[in-house]
């Protein structure tokens, strides 16, 4: 109609026809009328979003529910909604990040405010968070048009919400799990208090329970079936080396510290064992082979784990294997350790930190040379090949059967 309405006007100066001057005019008002009438019925609008889930992780679902509120008068007709989302690189500016929305749906009618009631609506859409980390989630667009359809006006409602993005982690098979302790004796907790023994090391049966559990002498003690409770191992450790350094990897693209399969996949690795072994009782040590990240204390430290990334700046003294604030000297119960690809030097700091563990795992790429392996297998490592494409719950299993655990 704008393009019809400037043609007219050029046509109606050249021949000077009064019709087609006021046809021409009367198309520019319209066009000029529906856009000052978009940007007059922009609404205001306060949007209140919260997650379906708390713990999400790449790839899996998540409902994204959003409450949006007329704060102003006027009613709120015909308008479209989307929510969009941003990725906040660890790497920070000089990462490539990554954006999204939500698909354009209907914004069902909000009445306008009357005192101070607001109207209300609640709308929801389905968010699959494509990488670990940071995502900002919002703010809302609300696209509002004029009566005839020929202008839109769009307004953003609301702030940004924070989601962390977990590290996809997998459930181990704990069946055969015999780790040792520090001390490199098998761990079993002896809890000390008044009440006696049964109160302590057992419970009452509950519907599901294994009847090998079943604590006999217990049960006669107390009148009723008694089960043993689980095993704690509260002061067995452990350790979980991360390889972190972005030349390790070699699928890893510069300046994207997470656009490395062999790196996530390492990162859910660690996790699912982190995990694991924090559940079953065991004081966990997180460990960087490059410029520490992660926090120094002892844990399934999940939220590190989902903002750690590749980095360039290696330790002046290699590869350690000894977890933050702990001596060298001591013994340090197990490791595992989820590796990238090895070179001399690597392969030699694990050599040469492998004494103080009473057992050593490493999950090493499947390319692996024969030779690296024999050094890394003379030291007392058992390596576990495993590749990309491997599921960390068939690599623990295959650790199992190696008798590694």
């Amino acid at each position: 109609m704008l393009a019809l309405g400037l043609v007219g006007l050029v046509v109606a100066y050249t021949s000077r026809i009064d019709a087609i001057l006021f046809v021409a005019v009367m198309l520019v008002a319209v066009v000029a009328a529906a856009v000052l009438a978009a940007r007059h019925r922009r609404p205001a609008l306060a949007v209140h979003r919260s997650f379906g889930s708390e713990r999400v992780m790449p790839g899996h679902p998540l409902s994204v529910d959003l409450t949006i509120a007329n704060r102003s008068l006027r009613a709120v007709g015909a308008a479209t909604w989307t929510d969009g989302w941003r990725w906040v690189s660890p790497a920070g500016m000089l990462a490539r990040g990554a954006t999204g929305s939500s698909e354009s749906s209907e914004l069902p009618p909000l009445r306008g405010r009357w005192g101070d009631v607001q109207t209300a609506v609640s709308v929801s859409w389905e968010f699959e968070p494509p990488l670990r980390g940071d995502i900002e989630v919002g703010p809302v667009r609300v696209t509002v048009g004029d009566p005839f359809g020929l202008a839109t006006a769009t307004v953003q409602a609301g702030d940004t919400t924070r989601l962390l993005v977990l590290p996809e982690v997998q459930a181990l098979d704990d069946a055969t799990f015999g780790l040792r302790r520090a001390d490199g004796q098998a761990h079993r907790a002896d809890h000390r208090a008044t009440g006696g023994e049964h109160e302590l090391t057992t419970r009452a049966y509950r519907v599901g329970d294994p009847l090998r559990r079943v604590h006999w002498r217990a049960s006669a003690h107390h009148g009723e079936l008694m089960v043993r409770q689980e095993e704690q191992r509260s002061a067995a450790e452990v350790s979980v080396l991360l390889e972190t350094r972005r030349d390790r990897h070699p699928d890893a693209e510069p300046g994207d510290p997470l656009e490395s399969d062999s790196f996530e996949w390492a990162v859910s690795m660690a996790a699912s064992l982190a995990v694991h072994l924090d559940a079953i009782g065991y004081r966990v040590h997180l460990i960087e082979t490059g410029a520490p990240q992660l926090a120094a204390h002892a844990g399934a430290d999940l939220d590190g784990l989902a903002r750690v990334a590749l980095t360039s700046l290696e330790r002046t003294t290699g590869v350690s294997l000894v977890p933050p604030g702990r001596l060298g000297s001591s013994r340090l119960g197990s490791i595992f350790a989820v590796l990238a690809e090895l070179d001399d030097a690597t392969v030699g700091d694990l050599v040469a930190g492998r004494a103080p563990y009473d057992s050593a795992v490493a999950f090493v790429p499947a390319w692996s040379s024969d030779e690296d392996l024999a050094r890394l297998a003379a030291a007392g490592w058992t390596c576990i090949p495993v590749g990309v494409v491997d599921e960390p719950r068939d690599a623990w299993a295959s650790s199992l059967k190696r008798g590694a655990a």
